[in-house]
């Protein structure tokens, strides 16, 4: 639901900006869609390797550790961009 949120308000920018400023909000678009994989499609295998405890820990390291990385990479992005202008 968040990232629903997030979709909307950079879809509504990327609308109202001007050429060069779209290209910020595709590659955030891009990165929000990224952070489906660990967020998404990981959490769900997680959910279902309970049983096994090794691939439980390996895919709770994967799907924590994906978000992470991938928030990490918009935060840095989004401050790259504030600290250019």
């Amino acid at each position: 639901m968040v990232g629903l949120i997030f979709l909307v308000a950079i879809g509504h920018s990327h609308i109202q900006s001007k050429y060069n400023d779209k290209k910020y909000s595709n590659f955030l678009i891009f990165w929000l869609l990224v952070l489906i994989i660990p967020a998404i499609i990981l959490d769900l295998v997680h959910a279902g390797v309970d049983n096994n405890p090794l691939l439980y820990l390996i895919f709770s390291l994967l799907k924590d550790g994906g978000e992470h990385i991938v928030m990490s990479l918009i935060l840095g992005f989004v401050y790259k961009i504030n600290w250019q202008e």
